[in-house]
C-alpha cells in the first residue's frame, strides 16, 4: 500500500522547516475586548473527548471549554485498546505528562525479545503446510505496540481535566445554529433533560453513533460491515494453562477461515484481552452491543473449525459481549466541518478494529485540533480552523477506514488478492501493511493547517 498524505493542500510548507506553532506572525493566545474568549462545547467524554480536552487546555488556553457527557460519569466500553507508535507520539505532543502517565499503565508483550514486534501472527486452524498455533510471521513495529485497559487510560486523562468544566447526564437531542448580524455563528444545544446551552462552536467526539455528525453530515450514517466480534478478559495464569507462556504473554493474532482471533496482555500482564472475530450477512438488532454467554460463543465458533486451544479460551472469558462492527466506508463524510461545528474520532471516521488504529487516529485528531485552535483569536476564526482541521485530517483518517475493512478480510482469509496459505506473499503484506499509519509527521500536519488558515506562509 502506498503511503497516505495528510492533506491535498497546494503550496505546502517544506517538511524541513520549523514546525513550531508559536511563530512570529503576530498571533497570540491572549484575548482582548475586541476578541473576547471563545466558548467551545465538546460533546463526548470518552478517550477521544478527553484527549481533545487535554490538548485544547494545553495548547489553546484562550478557549473556554465545556464537556458534555451523556452518562453519569466518564466511562469506556471494552477492555484492552492497542496503541501504536503514531498514537504514542501524539500523546507526547499533546502533553508529555500524559505520555508519562500512559506509559506507566500500558503493557507491551511481556517477553523482552517480543517487544519490538507488532504481533506474532499464527494460524488458528490446521491448514496446508501449517498446524494450528504455528507461527507465520512477526512484523516489526518501531517503538513497539502496547495495550492499555480503557478504563485505566480514562482515569489518567480525567486527572488532567480541571474540575468544573464537565457536565454529566447531558445527552444531546438537537443542534441548531444561528448567524448573527456580524456573521458569527452561535451553536444551540438541547439536551434530553430539558436544558439548553449556547456556545460559539461545538466539537463532536461522541463516537460512531454521533449526534453531532447528524448535524454536520446528516446523510452519512455508518453501515454494518458484515463483521462482528466477541470480546472478553482472561486471567493470565488461566490463559497460560491453555496457550502456554509464549502465546499468552505476548501479542498474538490467530488467522482462520472467515474469522480471526487477537490477544494482548493488559494491566501489566495480570490479564489478556481476547477478541474473536467472525462474519455474518446482516445485523437485525437495534443495539450494536449485546450480552452473550459461553454456550452461544462455543456454538458459533465451533462451527468455524477453530482449533481446540482457541475454543478452550471461551469458558475462561468474563464480561462477555458481542459487538456488531459498523463503519463509515460506504457513507464517508464529505467534510468533517460545517461552519462552527466539527466532528473528530469515530464520530467522523468510525472504522473497524482490524488494524488496531481507531483510538490512535482519535488521539492524532486531538493533538492536531488543539494546535490549530491556538490560531483562533476571534469567534469568526472557528470556521476557518475547523476547515483547516478537515483539510489535514480527512484523507488520512478515511484511508484508515478503508484499509481497516481490507485488513478484516485479510486476517479472515477472505482477501480476494492474497490467497490464504500463500505465506511468502502474506508475510510481505504483513510487513508493509501498517507502515503508513505508524510513520506520520503530525507537527507537519499542524503547520499545513496554519498555512491553510493564513497564519503561516508556505
Amino acid at each position: 500500500m502506498s503511503s497516505q498524505q495528510d492533506t491535498n493542500v497546494t503550496n505546502l510548507p517544506d517538511r524541513t522547516a520549523s514546525s513550531t506553532t508559536n511563530g512570529t506572525t503576530g498571533t497570540t493566545n491572549g484575548t482582548t475586548e475586541q476578541n473576547p474568549r471563545i466558548s467551545l462545547a465538546l460533546v463526548g467524554g470518552g478517550i477521544a473527548g478527553l484527549c481533545t480536552a487535554v490538548s485544547i487546555i494545553k495548547h489553546s488556553p484562550q478557549i473556554d471549554l465545556t464537556i458534555y457527557e451523556s452518562c453519569a460519569s466518564f466511562r469506556e466500553i471494552g477492555a484492552g485498546v492497542a496503541i501504536q507508535p503514531n498514537a504514542k507520539k501524539a500523546l507526547a505532543l499533546i502533553d508529555p505528562v500524559l505520555r508519562t502517565a500512559f506509559d506507566k499503565i500500558s503493557t507491551n508483550s511481556l517477553w523482552p525479545s517480543k517487544q519490538e514486534y507488532w504481533f506474532d501472527i499464527r494460524v488458528g486452524i490446521d491448514v496446508e503446510g501449517k498446524k494450528a498455533g504455528d507461527l507465520v510471521h512477526s512484523p516489526k513495529c518501531p517503538d513497539g505496540q502496547v495495550a492499555v485497559h480503557r478504563a485505566k487510560f480514562l482515569d489518567e486523562l480525567v486527572k488532567l481535566v480541571p474540575e468544573g468544566i464537565c457536565q454529566f447526564n447531558k445527552r444531546v437531542t438537537e443542534i441548531t445554529e444561528e448567524r448573527g448580524e456580524d456573521g458569527d455563528f452561535k451553536m444551540h444545544l438541547k439536551f434530553k433533560d430539558g436544558t439548553e446551552a449556547v456556545h460559539d462552536g461545538i466539537v463532536g467526539c461522541d463516537g460512531v453513533k454521533s449526534k453531532v455528525r447528524g448535524f454536520v453530515a446528516p446523510e452519512c450514517e455508518p453501515t454494518f460491515t458484515g463483521k462482528y466480534c466477541y470480546r472478553g478478559v482472561i486471567p493470565m495464569h488461566q490463559a497460560i494453562e491453555v496457550l502456554g507462556e509464549e502465546k499468552a504473554m505476548n501479542n498474538n493474532i490467530y488467522m482462520g477461515k472467515h474469522g480471526h482471533v487477537s490477544s494482548l496482555p493488559i494491566e501489566g500482564g495480570k490479564y489478556i484481552s481476547v477478541t474473536f472475530f467472525g462474519n455474518r450477512p446482516s445485523w437485525p438488532y437495534t443495539d450494536w452491543i449485546l450480552p452473550t454467554d459461553h454456550l452461544a460463543m462455543l456454538a458459533d465458533l465451533t462451527s468455524k473449525n477453530w482449533s481446540p486451544f482457541i475454543l478452550n479460551l471461551i469458558p475462561l472469558t468474563s464480561h462477555n459481549t458481542i459487538y456488531a462492527l459498523f463503519d463509515q466506508l460506504d457513507n464517508p463524510l464529505p467534510t468533517y466541518a460545517h461552519n462552527h461545528a466539527l466532528v473528530i474520532g469515530d464520530a467522523a471516521h468510525g472504522g473497524t478494529p482490524f488494524q488496531g488504529s481507531g483510538a490512535g487516529m482519535a488521539i492524532e485528531d486531538a493533538y492536531v485540533l488543539g494546535e490549530i485552535l491556538k490560531c483562533v483569536t476571534a469567534r469568526k476564526d472557528l470556521r476557518k480552523a475547523f476547515l483547516a482541521f478537515n483539510q489535514v485530517r480527512k484523507e488520512r483518517t478515511q484511508a484508515q477506514v478503508r484499509t481497516g475493512r481490507e485488513s478484516g478480510h485479510f486476517w479472515a482469509g477472505d482477501d480476494g488478492e492474497v490467497g490464504f496459505g500463500d505465506w511468502e506473499i502474506m508475510r510481505g503484506y504483513m510487513d508493509t501493511r501498517m507502515r503508513w499509519i505508524w510513520d506520520v509527521d503530525l507537527e507537519w500536519a499542524v503547520r499545513v493547517g496554519r498555512v491553510f488558515m493564513g497564519v503561516d506562509e508556505a
